[in-house]
């Protein structure tokens, strides 16, 4: 993931955290983005201008969502419509705002779990996501990301012989996904606390190779 800030009118931030939870709102611009979002037929719908005062805010946004973010761009300037990506977000946030103030934001069903990790693995964390944000990064990364185990059954079941504890809060659909790659690898002794390990390795494995 990739933080980016982008220039907001004073107050629709508030207005879109109150609507959207912490934790699933750089998610739902990234969902709408890829799977809903299309330029106004007409652009003069956009919010080009800053009506007063603004302020800055940032998102996470992972490969695709970028690469979206810069195909809109480009698709307007062929258009010969000059525009930035503050104004692409601030359009989706006045939408999401309109969705979710007339239909409620569909509740999040949380639950807190530890997990037995490899030694050092928290500490490798750190180094590239802030701890406020762990959870967060680990379920976005599981729900969009993550496609299942790359290494045998017969691996995945061994536990570490030197490991520490990582608490983490997530949405019960992660749970529900490191299951259905508990049974699909057929294996006895795969348990989520596998699974989780091995996705947290391969986020791991992505944000390394990122910073390089």
């Amino acid at each position: 993931m990739t933080r980016l800030s982008f220039n907001f009118d004073k107050g629709m931030i508030d207005r879109f955290n109150a609507l959207v939870p912490e934790t699933a709102r750089s998610r739902t611009i990234r969902n709408y983005l890829l799977k809903e979002y299309q330029l106004p037929q007409d652009i003069k719908d956009l919010p080009v201008q800053l009506e007063g005062e603004n302020e800055i805010y940032p998102f996470h946004f992972n490969s695709g969502s970028i690469e979206k973010l810069e195909e809109i761009v480009q698709e307007a300037q062929k258009m010969g419509i000059s525009i930035n990506k503050s104004i692409v977000l601030r359009d989706i946030i006045n939408k999401l705002i309109e969705r979710y103030t007339i239909n409620s934001f569909p509740p999040r069903v949380m639950k807190r779990n530890t997990f037995k990790v490899d030694l050092g693995t928290v500490q490798e964390l750190d180094k590239y996501i802030p701890k406020k944000e762990r959870s967060i990064f680990i379920e976005d990364f599981i729900m969009e990301e993550y496609e299942g185990p790359s290494v045998p059954g017969e691996v995945l079941r061994i536990r570490p012989a030197y490991n520490e504890d990582l608490s983490v809060s997530l949405e019960m659909a992660v749970f529900n996904k490191l299951e259905h790659y508990v049974i699909q690898t057929n294996t006895k002794g795969v348990t989520k606390a596998a699974i989780f390990r091995d996705a947290v390795n391969s986020l791991l494995t992505r944000l390394k190779s990122e910073k390089k």
